[in-house]
Parts: C-alpha cells; structure tokens; sequence
C-alpha cells in the first residue's frame, strides 16, 4: 500500500498486520506495479523504484522527472517499459536494467495519467488530464491520433482481453468503449 507522504507499507495478507513502513519516495507514491515477482514503484518526486521483496527494500531508483510518474504499463514483446508524468512526456525504458531508451516529449499538454501498449500493433495509447485520448506509433514516436475524448481527466485505459476493443474511464464519470483495429 502507497501512501500520499511516499511511504510503501506491506501487509500480512493472513492476519493483516503492517510489516513493514518504507519512507522512500517524496511528495506521495503515485502507483505500485507488481511484475514478474518484482514490484515497482512510480513516486512523486519523478523517481521510478524496482524493489528487493525479503525483506522488502529498494532495489533500483531511477530519476525520470522533477514531476510525479502518474503511470506505466510494461510491453514483453518490445522489453520496455513506458512511464507516464505529469511533466507531460511518455518514458520508455529497456525492461531489464530500466535505462531510458527514448522520451516521448509533450505526450499530453499536461499530466499522462493512463497508458497501455497496444496487445497487438506497434502502438502506445494515452490519455491525460487534458482529457485526450492520444495514440502513438512506437518505431517514430509519432502521434497519429489525438482526441478529445473525455470532458475531463482520463484515469484508466483497459484492453479487452479476448475482443477487439479498449476501454478508457474518466474523472467526468464516463466509461467509452473503443476499437482497437481502427
């Protein structure tokens, strides 16, 4: 669990006592991703951190931003990972060592609070507070959509896992379906 000071506590899932309370990151703990038995964190100062599991301590940090890293979603095929802040840039980042690999500058006119690679196409899909539903061709980093999708921020972005389809919710309480192919 993240709290809004950057602190990670763990949790005994069988009798629900803290175990431990990591102050780590600055200005809140903006997400928690958990990936093949390893967990990151995204933080408010704009630090990225992959952490030890026993015990529980910081493993990696990288510094992405002087903003907060909103979002990230991971893509095994490219090994990379993609990071969205409030700076408005996309990271991408090589999935093993958490290099940077390219910046995608002015992603959004502000904070990129949802991201999510394509399952299928060379495509990265955003969306933000400007409530903007942008797409983007991975091998140029060229913005080939951008709409206005949502009367206000864009919070989730979730691909069907059996159809052709995504979905986005918003802060303007709106759930859109889309398609995927188009």
């Amino acid at each position: 669990i993240g709290n809004m000071d950057g602190g990670l506590h763990e949790i005994n899932q069988k009798n629900g006592t803290n175990t431990a309370n990591i102050a780590h990151h600055s200005k809140g703990l903006f997400s928690i991703i958990w990936k093949d038995q390893q967990l990151y964190t995204l933080g408010g100062e704009g630090k990225l951190t992959r952490w030890k599991s026993s015990p529980l301590k910081p493993e990696l940090s990288i510094q992405l931003s002087n903003l907060p890293l909103r979002c990230a979603d991971f893509c095994p095929r490219r090994n990379e990972w993609a990071i969205g802040a409030s700076d408005g840039n996309i990271y991408l980042l090589d999935g093993e060592n958490l290099t940077p690999k390219t910046t995608i500058p002015n992603a959004h006119q502000n904070s990129v609070f949802a991201i999510r690679y394509h399952p299928e196409k060379p495509y990265l899909i955003s969306g933000g507070r400007d409530a903007h539903l942008n797409v983007f061709e991975l091998e140029t980093q060229e913005k080939m959509v951008s709409l206005p999708a949502h009367w206000f921020t864009i919070n989730s972005i979730a691909f069907s896992p059996t159809l052709p389809y995504f979905a986005t919710a918003s802060r303007d309480k709106t759930v859109k379906i889309w398609d995927a192919n188009e």
